[in-house]
């Protein structure tokens, strides 16, 4: 499962607040994919994860009296993370704003009979494929 995007700084005019504890891709962005994923396979049993920024400070670049200037980055801006369903199931979850681009999935899983892609739970559409 794939949470990423190039973060809120092209688009908002003030996004500090994306970027200091409370913020960040996950607390963000990953209820919607998280929510998802446990309709799909029931609840989560335990999690384990490692956390980073690629940079201390970012550039603001969306349109506003602020941009061009830096915001300092208070909270990981990536998570790698292995959840442990009670079902057994083990899903992978990546959350960057530290990424340039991604593949077209943002939650695609593997079975034994099959694979299921999902698309962005944030956007609130689109279609499913199996």
């Amino acid at each position: 499962m794939h949470i990423m995007s190039r973060g809120m700084k092209h688009w908002h005019p003030n996004p500090d607040f994306f970027f200091q504890p409370g913020g960040g891709p996950v607390l963000d962005l990953g209820p919607y994919y998280i929510t998802n994923v446990i309709n799909l396979l029931g609840p989560i049993r335990r999690v384990t994860a490692f956390t980073g920024s690629a940079r201390s400070q970012r550039e603001i670049t969306a349109e506003g009296p602020l941009k061009g200037t830096f915001i300092r980055v208070g909270t990981p801006t990536t998570i790698h993370a292995v959840l442990e369903f009670h079902s057994n199931a083990i899903v992978t979850l990546g959350a960057s704003w530290d990424v340039r681009g991604h593949g077209p999935h943002n939650i695609e899983l593997y079975g034994t009979e099959g694979s299921i892609f999902i698309p962005d739970p944030s956007s609130f559409g689109g279609e499913v494929e199996v």
